[in-house]
């Protein structure tokens, strides 16, 4: 059986089960870096790339933030007046605006108040805020959704090589010439 039709169907779904399998890796790669970033790091927050991020969990009454926000900052850049930070207060992450900058103090409005915290407690400067990309990434962070994945890239990988073994079958099927030949002739 060497129809044209069946192999065209065969390398659709191929290739689709092959762009599956990226975006499945890249789900199992974030989750790993992620898990392994949060043992080594020992914080509440991850730094990768001397960028750390923060996700928006209920909307933010006083800077216009959304839950699901997804807020960047580089720990690099020092803060300046009207900067928005990423600070330490408590051992809590909390996002606020420079106001006043000292020689080593930083008054810093937050939630409607103003709080003095050490230079030190800035973590970093927002460089950028994403819409609903921290929802997205809360739930492709998950560890359940680690394990589906896992479990989906198995299967996926299984249907594949079975795809690749019936492909390999359709184009190794030769033609039978004797056949054609006396289609031809009738």
């Amino acid at each position: 059986m060497n129809n044209p039709v069946l192999r065209v169907i065969v390398s659709i779904i191929q290739k689709i089960i092959t762009i599956i399998n990226v975006v499945l890796i890249l789900i199992i790669v974030l989750n790993i870096l992620n898990i392994v970033l949060l043992k080594v790091q020992k914080r509440d927050y991850t730094t990768f790339l001397d960028y750390t991020y923060i996700i928006i969990e209920s909307d933010e009454e006083y800077f216009g933030y959304n839950e699901g926000d997804f807020i960047l900052t580089d720990v690099r850049r020092s803060a300046s007046k009207e900067d928005m930070v990423l600070f330490l207060d408590d051992d809590n992450v909390e996002i606020g605006e420079v106001t006043v900058i000292g020689t080593e103090d930083v008054i810093i409005e937050s939630k409607g108040k103003e709080i003095t915290v050490n230079k030190e407690s800035i973590i970093g400067t927002v460089v950028a805020v994403i819409p609903v990309l921290g929802s997205i990434l809360n739930v492709i962070l998950d560890l359940t959704t680690l394990w589906i994945s896992i479990g989906i890239l198995v299967i996926t990988s299984i249907m594949q090589t079975l795809l690749s073994k019936a492909s390999k079958k359709i184009n190794k099927e030769k033609p039978d010439l004797v056949k054609i030949s006396q289609n031809d002739t009738q």
